[in-house]
């Protein structure tokens, strides 16, 4: 694996334009509690640098963790995840339950995001 490697590029990187726009939408929604803050001035600023910070490193550290786990071309574009858990976990036994339980987990986590 090299920096190359996992390395994005503009071509393919914009097609996830959209996809990364809608992963950061509702880090704003702390300013409706502004009115229960003793200092909103300060404290609005702050949660939401605060959100940006924390989603970009969680998708970051995510996005990395599959790189190093799979090469690229392993990796499919719909089971990225489900394929990163298998080859990390296996896919018999106690393995293929936790990545059923945890394909569960990400489907639903996806839904509970597009609903809300």
């Amino acid at each position: 694996m090299s920096l190359a490697a996992i390395t994005p590029t503009w071509d393919a990187g914009l097609q996830f334009l959209p996809v990364i726009v809608y992963s950061f939408m509702g880090f704003e929604l702390m300013s409706g509690a502004g009115e229960e803050m003793e200092n909103p001035g300060r404290d609005i600023p702050l949660a939401i640098v605060t959100a940006g910070g924390m989603i970009a490193f969680f998708y970051l550290l995510g996005t990395v963790g599959m790189l190093m786990a799979l090469p690229l071309d392993q990796l499919g574009l719909v089971s990225g995840i489900i394929d990163t858990l298998k080859a990390v976990l296996g896919d018999s036994g106690v393995g293929g339950v936790v990545v059923t339980i945890l394909g569960i987990g990400v489907l639903y986590s996806f839904l509970a995001n597009m609903v809300t």
